[in-house]
């Protein structure tokens, strides 16, 4: 599983997601990132018992350019 973070400058977390896909991670914090937010992308691992996401690794991080194809 993937598990997507994105943060404003200030750190404050703006939007997460959870997908089994990197190319949906990465899709999603393209779709929702604005100039200047941080997103990073951890491979992760959901602990229903407990209720808790364990984060393995970090995979992708970057900060947005506001640069699009649109």
């Amino acid at each position: 599983m993937y598990y997507t973070k994105i943060t404003s400058n200030s750190h404050d977390v703006l939007a997460t997601n959870k997908t089994d896909m990197l190319c949906s991670a990465v899709n999603f914090a393209n779709k929702k990132t604005n100039t200047g937010d941080n997103v990073d992308i951890y491979e992760a691992v959901e602990r229903p018992e407990i209720r808790s996401i364990i984060l393995i690794q970090r995979v992708m991080s970057w900060t947005d350019d506001g640069w699009s194809e649109e």
